[in-house]
């Protein structure tokens, strides 16, 4: 009966040997998700992880997809300190699982003091809520304000302003007009707010989901992307 099957439980090994991380984790859990699909050819594993890429990657495939879930994964799991591996043969499935070290559970934080016990130290004013970082972080400096319809735009995807600003630099000695954005969400409007040119981004895990949401939406997956870390001198950005 065709299927898919989540199974968890503890691991003591399936992953890389030299995976130093979950060697010494104290406890590892196993999460493996287990298909009866049409299955991959052993020499297809590795590919599958990288981005853009698919088990079938003709223009006549039956299965479509655009071939970053796996990428993202990977990332996100690397971030976590864990791993991935796939076990699969053609016409019999698939079984993908995800070790992850188990973690201390975080204590909470101490209760604040009541109120009357805040005024009682000294401390009468209400606390100002301070806005979120993030919210403040859409650079008025970029050229945003400043496009013409004959302008070459330059999405920049970037979560730290200084990061922003120097890809900006780079993106005008190249003649493009440069926009900044944060923030994923900032990202995905405005793209579909300014239709650029090209987006460049920095190869973490927000910027893979970003470009993982412009390549399926329609009306932004034939923008071109770059990663920053692998811009060449000479080259646009």
């Amino acid at each position: 009966m065709a299927g898919v099957t989540l199974r968890i439980e503890s691991a003591t090994s399936g992953w890389s040997e030299g995976h130093k991380g979950l060697n010494e984790a104290e406890q590892v859990v196993a999460f493996s998700v287990i298909d009866t699909g049409i299955g991959i050819p052993a020499d297809k594993h590795r590919i599958i992880f990288e981005a853009f890429q698919q088990a079938d990657g003709t223009i006549t495939r039956k299965y479509g997809g655009t071939g970053l879930g796996l990428s993202i994964s990977r990332e996100i799991t690397y971030l976590l300190g864990g791993e991935i591996r796939v076990k699969s043969e053609p016409e019999k499935g698939s079984t993908f699982t995800l070790y992850l070290p188990r973690k201390s559970a975080i204590l909470p934080a101490a209760a604040p003091a009541p109120v009357s016990d805040r005024a009682e130290a000294g401390d009468a004013k209400p606390a100002v809520q301070q806005e979120e970082p993030a919210a403040q972080m859409e650079s008025p400096s970029d050229d945003r304000e400043n496009i013409q319809d004959t302008d070459s735009v330059l999405l920049i995807v970037h979560p730290k302003p200084e990061g922003g600003e120097r890809m900006l630099r780079v993106a005008r000695d190249h003649g493009f007009k440069g926009i900044i954005a944060v923030r994923p969400e900032r990202a995905i409007a405005l793209s579909r707010e300014f239709s650029p040119d090209a987006v460049a981004l920095v190869p973490d895990t927000e910027g893979w989901m970003v470009l993982d949401r412009l390549k399926r939406d329609l009306t932004t997956r034939h923008i071109p992307s770059r990663s920053s870390a692998r811009r060449k001198t000479g080259n646009a950005p």
